[in-house]
C-alpha cells in the first residue's frame, strides 16, 4: 500500500462522514453551525483511522474502486451511528435549567 493509497483511503472515509454531516445539516434547515459540524468531522477522522488499521492489518491486496467506496460508506456509517449514540445519551444537548 503506497502513501497515496493511504491518503485516498483517509480522504474517502472522512468524505463519507462529512457527507452525512452535511446532509443532516441541510435536512435540519438551520443556519450552518461549525460547533455542530465538527463532531461529524472528528467521527470521520476516527473512522478513517479504524478503516486504515483494518485495511493495513487485513492486507486486502490491491486497492480498487470498491475499497474506496467501502471506506466512504464506513465513514458514513460511523458518523450516523455516532450521531445516534450521542443523541440517545444526551451528549451535546441543551438541557433547560
Amino acid at each position: 500500500m503506497t502513501e497515496i493509497e493511504i491518503l485516498l483511503l483517509f480522504l474517502a472515509t472522512v468524505a463519507g462522514a462529512v457527507t452525512t454531516s452535511g446532509l443532516g445539516w441541510l435536512d435540519s434547515g438551520d443556519p450552518f453551525n461549525l460547533r455542530k459540524f465538527l463532531p461529524g468531522l472528528i467521527r470521520g477522522i476516527v473512522a478513517a483511522i479504524v478503516v486504515f488499521i483494518a485495511t493495513y492489518e487485513g492486507w486486502i491486496g490491491e486497492i480498487t474502486l470498491f475499497t474506496y467506496l467501502g471506506a466512504f460508506i464506513a465513514g458514513m456509517a460511523v458518523d450516523v451511528v455516532g450521531n445516534r449514540l450521542a443523541g440517545i445519551s444526551g451528549i451535546g444537548q441543551n438541557k433547560p435549567t
